[in-house]
């Protein structure tokens, strides 16, 4: 199967999560999104996002969503894993 559409950039997918009102700074944001993968932290960003009167998850954040606070639970989750399988 061959993809038409390429893979947006880093940067691209940094802009996308500021544009939904995640609090960060770019570059920082740009640098973890290379190690780990937008895909992977989107997991964890899933808690942050807005709910409409219908219960349906909107595509941006509660205000003050703050990139540090996501970054903090990756962490510890990838930490408590890493334990558990040892």
């Amino acid at each position: 199967m061959e993809y038409k559409k390429p893979p947006p950039t880093y940067e691209a997918q940094a802009k996308l999560l500021l544009m939904r009102g995640l609090v960060a700074d770019e570059a920082i944001l740009i640098e973890r999104l290379k190690s780990v993968d937008y895909y992977r932290l989107s997991g964890y960003l899933y808690t942050f996002r807005m709910i409409d009167d219908n219960g349906n998850h909107l595509d941006s954040y509660y205000p003050d969503t703050c990139f540090d606070t996501v970054w903090q639970r990756y962490n510890f989750d990838r930490q408590l894993r890493l334990i558990i399988l040892d």
